[in-house]
């Protein structure tokens, strides 16, 4: 499992929440910039791992992996204060239910609209991909906070993500 994989697994939530029945490999490949045989080979490590079947995402398998295997197999550990985009504790989407005066963190970036403790993102283009995707952006700001949150955040997150998953809106 790579980092890439786990991008487009995301990616491939992101689209099918928005009720977009199809994607397609360029359409994914345009989004972060990989190229189509990144991108096919990711497809078929989700396939593999059993993450996708066809093109049909199994959201069990998915939770079960974010929730249990993700800190362990893609951890972080925060660095020095820098300018960059929001994560974990402070995504705009839910109005800061996980906000702390003490704690942000961001993915490094120097059109970045904060100052926090970098966080090393899952793949080097995640800091331009997620700006034009709201549910993707989300779902990395949970995959984050999984990453590296304390007990309420991960708590929180954890809700977040049930809600999108089962298609609720968050409230």
């Amino acid at each position: 499992m790579k980092s890439q994989d786990i991008l487009i697994l995301l990616k491939l939530i992101s689209i099918s929440k928005s009720k977009q029945e199809k994607w397609s490999y360029e359409e994914i490949s345009n989004a972060f910039d990989i190229s189509l045989s990144t991108v096919h080979k990711s497809i078929n490590s989700l396939r593999d791992s059993g993450f996708l079947n066809a093109k049909k995402i199994n959201l069990f398998a998915v939770n079960e992996f974010l929730v249990h295997g993700l800190k362990y197999v893609f951890p972080v550990t925060p660095g020095p204060i820098v300018r960059g985009f929001r994560t974990v504790h402070t995504p705009p989407f839910n109005n800061d239910k996980l906000s702390s005066q003490l704690d942000i963190f961001v993915w490094p970036h120097p059109e970045g609209d904060k100052k926090g403790f970098s966080v090393e993102p899952l793949y080097k283009t995640v800091p331009e991909a997620f700006r034009s995707d709201e549910v993707f952006y989300q779902l990395l700001c949970i995959v984050d906070a999984l990453r590296i949150g304390r007990a309420r955040e991960k708590k929180e997150a954890l809700n977040l993500l049930e809600l999108i998953l089962n298609d609720k809106q968050s409230a």
